[in-house]
C-alpha cells in the first residue's frame, strides 16, 4: 500500500515538473524580442505617408480628405523596437483644424440647430456641416510639430499607430475640440443663449464630421498565447478593476447571503412546524383546522412560481406599505422554502417505524415527548441530504430577487455586463461564486453526516 502511494506521488511530481518546464518555455518564448524587417529610409518615408493617408480611409467627408491631402510628414529618424515595430520621429505639417473648429463651434452648431435639422441623424448632420467646414479650411492656418509614431509589422501587413496625444497635437487640439462640442450646453444666437443640452444628434454630427480612423491602443504583436493572456487581463481589468466594478459582486454577494440565511431560518422553523402539524393529524387525528391551513399553504406555494410569489408579496402587499425590499425577499423565500422543507421533514417522520412510537409510549413518554426525543432525531438524520439540497436550491433561487430591484449577486454581474458590454467574464464570475458557495455548503453537510454516523456507531 505504501509503495503504491509513493509511486503515485512520484508520477504526480513528474507531471508537475513537465508542466513547469513547458510553462517556463512558453514564458521565455513569449518574452523573446521580435523585430520588424529592415527598411530603407525611402521605404520608411513611404510607410509614414501611407500611415497618415490611412487615417481617412473610412470617411466620406470632403473636409477630411482636404485635411489629409494637406498633411505632410517628413521623416527625421527611425529605429526598430522589440515588438515588430518601427519607431519613427517625424515633422508633420497639417491644417490647424482643431483651432479652426474651436473658433467656429458656435456657427457650426447654429447651422444645424434650425428646425429642419432637429430630426436628422448625426450622419445627416455630417453632410450639412461638411461643405461649411470645407470653405473654412481654405483659410486655415498650418501647424508644424515634431511627433513620434509607430508602424507595426504583422506578417506582410503594416499597421500605423499614432496615439491620441500625437493626433491631438498634429491637428491643433482636434480631439479636445470634439469633446468640447459634445459637452456644449448652449449656443449664442443674436446675443441670446439657446439651450442645446438635448441636441445630441446635432452635437455629435458636428463633432464627428472631422473624424479619422484613429487607433486608440497599440497593436498587440505578442505570440498567440500571450495575446490571449493579454486579452484576458484587459477583459478582467475592464470588468472588475476599472471603476472598482468588483464591488457590484461583493455587495451583491452580501445581499444574497443575507437573504439566504434568514430565509433558510424561516423555512426551517415554518417547515418543521407544518410537518409536525400534518404528521400529528395523520397519526392521531388532531389539529384538523391547522392541518387544513397547512394543506392550503402547501398547495398555493408549491403550485406557483417563486418569481410570481416574490412580485405579489412586494408589489401588491409590501410596496404600498413602504416595506424594505430585502425584508420582502426574505419573507417570500422563507415561505417558499418552508413548504418544501415541510414535505421533506414529513417524509422523514413518516418513514420512521411505528414501533418507535410504541417504544416511546412503553417508556412513559407522551406523544410530544416521543416525537421530539425519539422520532425527530432519527428523521433529521434521514432527511439531512434532502434539506441540504433544498438550501442549495434556495441560495440559487434568490437570484430572481432582481425582479423587485434588489442588487444581489446575479444582478451585480448583470450591472457589470450592462456597463462594459462584456457578457462572458461577469457572468462566469457570478457562476463561479455560486459554485464555490454550493461546494462549501456540500462539504459542510458531508462533515455533519460523518459526525452523525460516528455518533450512531458510538
Amino acid at each position: 500500500m505504501k509503495q503504491t502511494t509513493k509511486k503515485k506521488w512520484v508520477i504526480a511530481a513528474c507531471v508537475v515538473g513537465v508542466l513547469a518546464v513547458l510553462v517556463a518555455g512558453l514564458i521565455i518564448y513569449a518574452r523573446t524580442a521580435a523585430y520588424a524587417d529592415e527598411v530603407s529610409e525611402a521605404e520608411a518615408q513611404e510607410l509614414l505617408d501611407n500611415g497618415f493617408a490611412s487615417l481617412g480611409r473610412t470617411s466620406k467627408m470632403k473636409s477630411v480628405a482636404y485635411v489629409l491631402d494637406h498633411t505632410k510628414a517628413k521623416l527625421i529618424s527611425y529605429e526598430y523596437g522589440t515588438e515588430s515595430n518601427i519607431i519613427i520621429e517625424c515633422e508633420v505639417t497639417a491644417p490647424d483644424v482643431g483651432t479652426l473648429m474651436a473658433e467656429h463651434t458656435n456657427s457650426l452648431l447654429m447651422a444645424t440647430n434650425a428646425s429642419e435639422h432637429k430630426t436628422k441623424t448625426s450622419r445627416q448632420i455630417n453632410d450639412v456641416v461638411d461643405p461649411v467646414l470645407c470653405e473654412l479650411l481654405v483659410n486655415a492656418d498650418t501647424l508644424t510639430n515634431t511627433v513620434t509614431v509607430e508602424i507595426f509589422q504583422d506578417g506582410e501587413e503594416y499597421i500605423f499607430y499614432a496615439s491620441d496625444d500625437v493626433l491631438n497635437t498634429v491637428f491643433g487640439g482636434l480631439l479636445d475640440t470634439q469633446k468640447d462640442i459634445l459637452d456644449a450646453k448652449t449656443i449664442e444666437v443674436d446675443g441670446e443663449e439657446i439651450d442645446i443640452s438635448g441636441a445630441t444628434n446635432q452635437k455629435k454630427g458636428v463633432a464627428e464630421v472631422m473624424s479619422f480612423s484613429m487607433v486608440s491602443s497599440r497593436p498587440d504583436m505578442s505570440v498567440y498565447i500571450v495575446r490571449v493572456w493579454n486579452d484576458f487581463v484587459a477583459e478582467f481589468r475592464l470588468n472588475f478593476i476599472e471603476g472598482a466594478r468588483w464591488k457590484y459582486l461583493t455587495n451583491g454577494l452580501g445581499t444574497t447571503l443575507l437573504i439566504t440565511f434568514f430565509a433558510a431560518l424561516m423555512g426551517i422553523l415554518l417547515g418543521f412546524l407544518v410537518a409536525i402539524i400534518r404528521c400529528t393529524h395523520d397519526k392521531i387525528g388532531k389539529l384538523k383546522i391547522l392541518n387544513a391551513i397547512s394543506n392550503l399553504y402547501l398547495t398555493v406555494i408549491r403550485g406557483t412560481p417563486v418569481m410570481v410569489q416574490l412580485m405579489i408579496i412586494y408589489f401588491v402587499i409590501f410596496m404600498p406599505l413602504s416595506i424594505n425590499k430585502v425584508l420582502a425577499a426574505i419573507i417570500c423565500f422563507g415561505l417558499n422554502s418552508g413548504a418544501y422543507v415541510a414535505e421533506i421533514v414529513r417524509g422523514g417522520i413518516m418513514s420512521i417505524d411505528q414501533g418507535q412510537f410504541e417504544a416511546g409510549r412503553s417508556l412513559g413518554f407522551n406523544y410530544t415527548q416521543t416525537m421530539f426525543y425519539i422520532v425527530m432525531p432519527q428523521a433529521f438524520k434521514a432527511v439531512l441530504p434532502a434539506l441540504a439540497n433544498e438550501f442549495i436550491v434556495l441560495l440559487k433561487e434568490t437570484s430572481v430577487s432582481a425582479y423587485i430591484g434588489i442588487s444581489d449577486l446575479a444582478r451585480g454581474g448583470d450591472i457589470i455586463r450592462g456597463v462594459t458590454f462584456s457578457a462572458f467574464m461577469p457572468l462566469i464570475a457570478v457562476a463561479l461564486i455560486y459554485l464555490v458557495i454550493v461546494m462549501g455548503l456540500s462539504k459542510l453537510v458531508q462533515l455533519l453526516e460523518r459526525r452523525l454516523r460516528k455518533s450512531d456507531r458510538g
